[in-house]
């Protein structure tokens, strides 16, 4: 039976929306006050959301996970070798449509045909980012079978952190990490200079999960709680100077915050009373949802211009790609099951595509979208 580390089945819990479920067995953290806003899908006559101009780009078998405003590309290549209980992924870096591996650098994901675990799950369990001078950072395996490592990957060397997972780095060279096991605890920090400034964490939790920070050092992600009962709920955050503070959902909204721009603009995600999820966009305290009329909308990525990505669906089995600019949402080329995951100043999308919910696959695809100009 393959053991699974707490915060990989945190990471399940909140990306498979059929399994987050609402229980409130614990006081919650006093929430902010904040002012409710809707962002209404603005629809071309009868047929959904505006059209968008890009071209869809596929990149290989794999994932692309974070791009930078020079057009560099982090993401995971499958490895041409065949599947033998284990399929090897390499981290690369794409330079004018050319990777380059990022040399000792690798993942070992079960089979996808018996681990649904697999798709899901990489943009969070398997991390990798980079910021403009190329630098990347995220989650790799020092060989088969063995746990996750955060690295920082600069001037072509490898700088391992130990087990745990890091998440984000800035221009500034500060970089967003969970670090430790289940039988040390998890802490969560910002390294910076070979120090690191805790955010919080422990062996009881609850279990801060720093996804992101913009150049200011603001850091956003989410609290994980542990119920009485079993299970997790989840609560949106945004750490600043030191001091946390709770984005004011109540705990069975089970609120994520996934991105931070230079604006302060937070995006994330957070269950209605209804039971469908809802995509929102945080600043100073006002909340605005975005999707209403629509099943479901979830969002990942907000770039400098406030412009950000992710997917709607009028049915949780099928997922469509969206950019939303100057107040609107447009489908993205490629249609169901396309998954955007970074969106930089130039408006240059990366992600990946994965049929069928994403389970169960033998195969993921790479992608990037550009504007056409």
């Amino acid at each position: 039976m393959k053991r699974t580390t707490i915060a990989s089945a945190l990471i399940t819990l909140l990306l498979s929306l059929a399994l987050a479920t609402a229980c409130r067995d614990r006081e919650a953290p006093s929430p902010v006050a904040v002012e409710l806003n809707a962002a209404v899908v603005d629809r071309d006559g009868d047929h959904g959301p505006k059209s968008s101009a890009y071209e869809r780009i596929s990149l290989g078998s794999g994932v692309a996970l974070d791009v930078n405003s020079r057009g560099q590309i982090a993401g995971w290549l499958k490895s041409d070798d065949a599947c033998s209980g284990a399929c090897a992924y390499h981290a690369v870096l794409w330079e004018k449509g050319t990777p380059k591996p990022l040399e000792g650098v690798n993942i070992y994901l079960d089979d996808p045909r018996t681990d649904p675990f697999y798709n899901w799950n990489m943009p969070l369990l398997a991390p990798l980012a980079i910021n403009n001078r190329g630098d990347v950072v995220g989650s790799y395996m020092p060989g088969p079978g063995a746990p996750y490592h955060a690295f920082w990957w600069h001037d072509g060397t490898l700088e391992d952190f130990g087990p745990g997972h890091a998440y984000d780095i800035n221009e500034r060279g500060q970089i967003t990490v969970l670090l430790g096991t289940d039988d040390t605890g998890f802490g969560a920090a910002v390294w910076e200079d070979g120090s690191l400034t805790s955010i919080g964490g422990g062996t009881d939790g609850p279990w801060p999960i720093p996804i992101a920070l913009n150049n200011r050092g603001e850091v956003v992600g989410f609290h994980v709680w542990s119920l009485v009962s079993g299970g997790f709920w989840f609560g949106a955050f945004l750490w600043d100077d030191g001091v946390m503070h709770d984005l004011g959902f109540p705990p069975n909204a089970n609120a994520s915050a996934l991105d931070i721009n230079e604006q302060g603009q937070i995006v994330g995600n957070a269950r209605t009373s209804e039971g469908t999820y809802v995509g929102f966009v945080w600043k100073d305290g006002a909340l605005t949802e975005v999707g209403i009329g629509l099943e479901h909308t979830w969002i990942l990525s907000i770039g400098p211009a406030g412009r950000f990505v992710g997917n709607w669906s009028a049915w949780v089995t099928s997922w469509i790609p969206f950019v939303w600019e100057s107040g609107e949402m447009h489908p993205l080329p490629g249609g169901a099951d396309d998954y955007p995951v970074s969106i930089n100043s130039r408006g240059q999308i990366v992600g990946y595509h994965c049929a069928g919910g994403c389970v169960g696959l033998t195969e993921v695809t790479a992608l990037r979208w550009e504007p056409e100009r």
